[in-house]
């Protein structure tokens, strides 16, 4: 199993969907402080000015989940 399958096996469906929001830059919708801190915690996300946006890891594991 890949790293990248390793990380979709922790997400949860609700943190799949903050993924996807990620990705769609949704400031109208923004994700749980919760999510939000799994993952970056998980490398998946990171803080750009201020804002969590997706990381090469995280655009992979939504690849792999179909959110791309």
């Amino acid at each position: 199993m890949c790293k990248a399958e390793q990380l979709v096996a922790q997400l949860s469906e609700g943190e799949r969907r903050s993924l996807r929001t990620l990705r769609a830059k949704c400031a109208q919708r923004p994700i749980s402080t919760n999510h939000e801190e799994k993952l970056i915690e998980l490398g998946l996300a990171e803080l750009n000015g201020g804002n969590p946006d997706l990381t090469h890891t995280g655009r992979r594991v939504l690849a792999m989940i179909g959110g791309w």
